[in-house]
């Protein structure tokens, strides 16, 4: 609903909401919770609120932002060089295209650049 209304597109996020809210009457028996109902309110005053865009919260008062990394479910192995040169790439742009034949670790290597950059 938020994702419409912010392209511009209000009708279609109230559409939305009413969707929603039959499918949970007619399937569920259920309500929406207060935050949607917020929301569909929100949505039609048109509340400049719902224009401003935030980051993702501090894990915990941390003061460091939460991880959406996804959890690694075996250990990273070998690829020294590969992460040395991809963290030096990183360090001279925003940007780094990793490329090579399905596989051959390509997500797992740019994950691994990415934990690493951010601390996580």
């Amino acid at each position: 609903m938020l994702a419409l209304y912010r392209a511009g597109r209000q009708k279609d996020a109230l559409r939305s909401y009413q969707t929603m809210r039959n499918v949970l009457a007619e399937e569920l028996g259920i309500d929406p919770s207060p935050d949607l109902q917020t929301l569909e309110q929100l949505i039609l005053e048109q509340d400049p609120q719902l224009l401003e865009v935030e980051p993702i919260g501090p894990a915990h008062g941390s003061g460091r932002r939460a991880s959406v990394m996804p959890l690694q479910r075996s250990s990273f192995v070998g690829r020294e060089r590969e992460l040395g040169r991809g963290a030096e790439l990183l360090e001279k742009s925003r940007l780094l295209t990793l490329t090579g034949p399905p596989g051959s670790g390509k997500t797992r290597l740019a994950l691994r650049l990415a934990s690493d950059r951010s601390g996580a």
